[in-house]
This record gives structure tokens, C-alpha cells and sequence, in this order.
């Protein structure tokens, strides 16, 4: 992906997010209601996008209200991280986001594998 390509996918992955969500790349966001396992996971994750040189928000809030872990602002991509909500409970609710975005569930009582978001 050329620079021009990134700054319009990056765009346009910014203009789904809630005006009322207060934009801050790169910067990972702590949510107490989630478990230890969950923010260390999120950390996994958002460093290896550091690592590819993706921009990324954590804690997206979209238009529709509901909360992504992790937004892959150049990948146009959503990373859930799962620990105490089921694969079918993710599902459900990523129903709510936007269609331009793929999806990718990663668990946070596993091994982690940079892998599995490449």
C-alpha cells in the first residue's frame, strides 16, 4: 500500500467513528472493566501493528455506539480481543459496526501469536 492509499484508507476508517469519541492514534487505551488478560493482550496486538507500521485506535467508538478493542486504521481492520465473551457474543455485536471493516478475533488466554493478525 502506497502513502497515498494509507492516508485514504486512514480517512476513511476515521470518519466511522462517533464525533464524540476523541481521536488518539497509536495510543492504547486501558479499559478497568476488562480483565488483565484482555489489556495485555490489546498491548500484544497493538504493538505488532506499531511494529508494521499500521496507525491503529483502541477503544473505537462507532457511530453506532458499540466499542471495537482495537481499530487497524491502515488495515481497515477491527481486532476483538476475547476473554470472557464468547465467539457468538463477538459476532453479535460486531454486527453493529461497519461493513468496510474485517474482523478478526483473537484470544486473551492463549498463547499469543503475531500471526494470527497478519
Amino acid at each position: 500500500m502506497n502513502f497515498k492509499d494509507k492516508l485514504r484508507a486512514r480517512s476513511e476508517a476515521l470518519r466511522m467513528l462517533s464525533l464524540h469519541y476523541k481521536v488518539v492514534l497509536g495510543a492504547v487505551r486501558l479499559n478497568s472493566g476488562n480483565t488483565l488478560a484482555h489489556e495485555q493482550r490489546k498491548f500484544d496486538v497493538c504493538w505488532e501493528l506499531a511494529r508494521q507500521g499500521h496507525e491503529f485506535v483502541t477503544e473505537a467508538v462507532f457511530e453506532s455506539g458499540k466499542r471495537a478493542d482495537v481499530l487497524d486504521v491502515t488495515g481497515l481492520r477491527v481486532i476483538e480481543v476475547l476473554s470472557s465473551e464468547t465467539e457468538e457474543e463477538c459476532i453479535e455485536k460486531v454486527r453493529a459496526y461497519p461493513e468496510m471493516f474485517e474482523v478478526l478475533m483473537v484470544r486473551a488466554n492463549v498463547p499469543w501469536n503475531a500471526g494470527d493478525i497478519l
